[in-house]
């Protein structure tokens, strides 16, 4: 199982199956093991998606004040409290660094959010030699 997964049975509410109940399993353990649904029930993952959407982001806020709380209770709080709706949405993921930054990071060897912090003090002239050596490398 992963993070999505209870983010889907979260959606659904009460009407979809519980997943940290024990269920009789085809094996011959006999069980699921509820440690092992609490090792893929990923907090933080979870409440993210929840957050882009004003009916839920208020409960993924309480979830995260509360991260001590086990796993277990906070599915349980938020299977019982959120209504049913189908909630999706894509990611925001991060942009593309423009080129003058990922010289900077390699010239200096520094990560990105530092090169994106010093570019707009980077003197022009120093971003005019970076890219005549990015010419002359080939890169």
């Amino acid at each position: 199982m992963n993070p999505f997964d209870f983010v889907k049975n979260v959606n659904k509410g009460k009407s979809g199956e519980n997943l940290f109940q024990n269920e009789t399993a085809d094996n011959n353990e006999g069980q699921n093991d509820v440690e092992s649904f609490s090792k893929n029930y990923t907090p933080f993952i979870i409440n993210r998606a929840l957050s882009y959407f004003p009916d839920s982001a208020l409960f993924a806020n309480e979830m995260n004040r509360y991260a001590h709380l086990a796993p277990k209770m906070q599915y349980d709080f938020l299977r019982n409290t959120l209504r049913p709706r189908n909630r999706y949405s894509k990611w925001q993921k991060k942009a593309e660094a423009n080129d003058d930054v990922k010289l900077i990071q390699m010239k200096y060897n520094c990560s990105r959010e530092k090169a994106e912090m010093f570019y707009p003090i980077f003197p022009e002239s120093e971003l005019k030699k970076l890219r005549e050596t990015k010419k002359c490398l080939n890169l």
